[in-house]
Parts: C-alpha cells; structure tokens; sequence
C-alpha cells in the first residue's frame, strides 16, 4: 500500500481503464474512463485540496486496487446547510476500485484511508455513492448486487449514514394551483431559474438544467432563516407552471432521504420515487495497517 507517485501515473491509468465497470466505483470514474489528459486534468482537479490522499494497492508486482479521497470544508458547510445543523469534518472518497472484488483489497486500503485522516484531524470518511455505482439502485429497494456489495462495505467498517432519493413528475398530470399568495414583485425571473427576492436580498430560488427530451430536473434553495414560510412551494408551483407551458413532460429533482419537510413538499406536488442512493460512511480511527 503506497500513495500515487507521479512516475506511476500512467500505469495507474492503465490499470483503471481495465477495470471492469462492475468493479470501478466513484464519483469521479469518468475522468478516468477517458484519456489519459482527461485523467491528468484529475489530478490537477485534487490538487488543491489537503488533506488529500490517493493509494494505490500492489501484490506481486501489480496494482490490485486503489482509493482516492479529499477533504474540503466547503463541502461540510454545504451539508451542514442542507441539514440545518452542524455536521462532523468529513473527507469524501471520490473513487475507489479493486481487482476481481477482493474484500481483503478494499479492507487494507480502507483501514490505511481512515488512519491517513485521523492522523489529519478529519473525523470520517464518506463515500457519497450517487451516479452509476455501487449501491445506487433503479427503484426503491436494495437489488442483490448491490446488497453483496453492501455487505462488502460494511466488512471494510463502513455504515450506512444517510440516503438521498430520486423523484419524478409527469407534468401531463399536474394541475396548477396556487395555494400561497406571493407579491408579484417579489418573484425574478431568470433564463433558466426564478428567485423570491426581498430588498435586492435572494431568500430562495429555483432552478432547472437544460431541456432535453422534454424532461429537466429542478433544485430548490430556501435561505435557513426564511423556511417555513411557504417560499418553496411557492418557487415549485411557479416554476411547475412555466415547466408545462413550455412542453416539459417530466421533472425530476433529489432530495436527502432525513429531510422529511422537503420530502412532503415534493409528494404533496406528485412526485414519486424513481431510485434510492446510499451514503456509506467510515469513522477515521488509528489501525493496525493491513498488509
């Protein structure tokens, strides 16, 4: 077990690009799946981050597995925003993979990974699992593959911390209504968003991405203080509106799995569950290091 040294990188590239894609996990894995310039344009990307650590794991000569992960106080702040109350330091594991789904790999690399960051002053590791990954699943429910690979992780000493949905809208069966009366100059309109606004000060806004295939997905952001007041309802019932005169047929949005006002919100609109994505999460500790 050692760090990525600069003379390794094309070896390690190698190694990645091989990997089969039930064995490459990670927020990042599209850099990389490309080319080696897109990898290098990676490593610049983590570059600026401390701590940060990316190991990589060899056996007879050969890499069998690496993890790659950072730690950026904006990141918590965002969190400790979304949840309304102070979260612990964390690093996030932006990729990790091994060879042929060796749990003896992932348990050496994660015990070195958590030590790293005890040693750092981080409190856990996180390994936010959206995208095409491990444990993300098409419905509702765990599949059995993802519950091997669950089990996998919490062998390695993870836990699942939180859960963040997928949901879905067929605006076709939509109806608007608006239930919360807003001043009409309080809303501004944006090319691809809209935002309540109180003397020049944004108290919430909604946005959504570009339009393709007549679907988009939404977020929405309310200002701690200014929640509880019918804000975001009236951003979704304003912006589900415009959304359908412009021939929008569906509308996704995710929501953190604990937030139980936003989940109401959104099924009080119609919106449904349409995959479940798991956040795994490992307390940084001192370990006896795997060899």
């Amino acid at each position: 077990m050692r760090s990525l040294r600069k003379d390794g990188n094309q070896r390690f590239f190698d190694f990645a690009k091989n990997l089969p894609d039930r064995d490459f996990w990670g927020k990042k894995g599209g850099f990389l799946r490309g080319d080696f310039e897109k990898f290098l344009k990676f490593l610049e990307y983590i570059e600026p981050f401390q701590p940060r650590c990316f190991l990589v794991a060899e056996e007879d000569n050969k890499l069998v597995g690496f993890v790659v992960a950072v730690y950026n106080p904006e990141w918590v702040s965002e969190l400790s925003e979304r949840f309304g109350h102070d979260v612990e330091k964390r690093a996030y594991i932006l990729g990790i993979a091994f060879a042929q789904r060796r749990n003896d790999v992932l348990k050496a690399l994660t015990a070195e990974l958590t030590d790293y960051f005890y040693k750092n002053g981080i409190q856990s590791v996180e390994y936010p699992t959206l995208g095409n990954i491990c444990l993300t699943t098409g419905t509702d429910v765990l599949t059995p593959e993802n519950v091997d690979a669950l089990i996998m992780f919490r062998e390695a000493g993870f836990k699942i911390s939180e859960c963040y949905y997928s949901m879905k809208l067929d605006l076709d069966k939509y109806k608007y209504n608006q239930e919360h009366p807003i001043k009409e100059e309080a809303f501004r309109l944006k090319e691809r968003s809209i935002e309540i606004v109180r003397e020049n000060e944004v108290l919430g806004k909604i946005t959504w991405d570009p339009i393709e295939n007549e679907k988009t997905s939404i977020d929405i952001e309310v200002k701690r203080a200014s929640r509880g007041k019918g804000l975001g309802t009236a951003l979704i019932e304003r912006a589900l509106h415009l959304l359908k005169t412009k021939g929008i047929k569906q509308v996704e949005l995710g929501v953190d799995g604990n937030n139980l006002a936003a989940l109401k919100l959104y099924r009080k609109f119609g919106f449904q569950v349409c995959a479940t994505h798991f956040y795994i999460n490992a307390p940084c500790r001192k370990t006896a290091r795997v060899k």
